[in-house]
């Protein structure tokens, strides 16, 4: 699962790099099933599950904001290196952050597309 999770993150990273935004967000996306998969609840797994397809246009808007890929790729690292260093109250802080961000930015996102504006 580590070695998995570690070429998940570098490929995010190149992706970003390269300006490449629909790679960045299918990685993310793998990214997040990674880290669900690692954690080995089922319950959680099905709640996430419904949640992320709900959410799934939220999450790709977020990331054409020019700001945002830059610092989602800090979050999704920071993720990373908790659940690497098994700290779960950590990882929990910053998923739950990296969460509101998304949210946070998809609205913005939203509100700077409005005719208008």
């Amino acid at each position: 699962a580590r070695a998995g999770l570690e070429v998940t993150m570098k490929e995010m990273e190149r992706a970003a790099g390269a300006g490449e935004l629909e790679q960045y967000s299918r990685v993310a996306i793998e990214f997040h099933d990674r880290v669900l998969a690692a954690a080995r609840n089922p319950v959680l797994g099905r709640l996430l599950e419904n949640v992320y397809a709900q959410i799934l246009v939220l999450r790709l808007r977020s990331l054409y904001l020019p700001e945002r890929v830059e610092s989602s790729v800090a979050e999704h690292r920071q993720l990373f290196e908790a659940v690497l260093a098994g700290d779960a109250e950590r990882g929990e802080r910053l998923a739950r952050s990296h969460a509101d961000h998304v949210l946070q930015d998809a609205l913005e996102f939203t509100r700077r597309s409005e005719p208008g504006r």
